[in-house]
C-alpha cells in the first residue's frame, strides 16, 4: 500500500510525469526525489514515474517535445535533430544505469540549438501531460481506498455521540 494522502501521491506522480518530458536524463530521478521532497508529494511515486521516458519511449517523445519547442524558439531541421538524438540515444544505451553523470554529459553534449527548443517542449509537454496526470491519480487512489481499503476510513461521530471504547465520566 502507498503511503501519505491521495493528494501527496497525485503530487508525485504529477512532478514525475512533468520531469519526465524534460531532457534531463541521467538525473530525472533525483530532481524528481527531491522535488517531491520539496512539494511534500510521494518521492517513490515521483521517481517512478519518470520512466516514462526510457530507451523504447525517448525518440517518440523527445521528437514531441522538439517540435513543439521549436514552434516557440526555432532550431535545425528535425531530420538533424533525429540523427543527433538517435546518436545521443544509442550510446547510451552503452553506459550502466548508475553512471548518471556520464548520462547527463552525453545529452548535454547534443548542442544548445538543439537543447533550448527540446527543454521549451519538454516543459511545455510535460505540464500538458502532468495536470491531467495528477487528477486521473487522485481520483485512482481515492476509490482503490475507498473500495480496497474499507477500515481507512475515517469515521464521523455524530455531535453527542460517545467515543467508542471511552466510558462516561463518573
Amino acid at each position: 500500500m502507498l503511503r501519505g494522502s491521495p493528494a501527496a501521491i497525485a503530487r508525485g506522480a504529477a512532478i514525475g510525469v512533468f520531469l519526465a518530458f524534460t531532457p534531463l536524463l541521467g538525473v530525472q530521478m533525483i530532481c524528481a526525489f527531491l522535488l517531491a521532497t520539496f512539494c511534500n508529494a510521494n518521492r517513490i511515486i515521483a521517481a517512478a514515474a519518470v520512466w516514462i521516458t526510457n530507451p523504447v519511449t525517448i525518440p517518440p517523445i523527445y521528437a514531441l517535445c522538439y517540435w513543439v519547442g521549436s514552434r516557440i524558439w526555432p532550431g535545425p531541421p528535425a531530420a538533424h535533430v533525429r540523427q543527433v538524438l538517435g546518436r545521443t540515444v544509442a550510446g547510451l544505451a552503452h553506459l550502466d544505469a548508475w553512471e548518471v553523470y556520464d548520462q547527463f554529459l552525453a545529452f548535454i553534449g547534443i548542442g544548445r540549438d538543439i537543447l533550448i527548443p527540446l527543454t521549451i517542449g519538454g516543459v511545455v509537454v510535460g505540464t500538458v501531460a502532468a495536470i491531467p496526470a495528477y487528477f486521473v491519480v487522485l481520483v485512482a487512489v481515492q476509490r482503490l481506498r475507498r473500495l480496497h481499503w474499507p477500515h481507512l476510513r475515517r469515521r464521523r461521530r455524530v455531535p453527542g455521540q460517545r467515543a467508542r471504547g471511552l466510558k462516561p465520566p463518573d
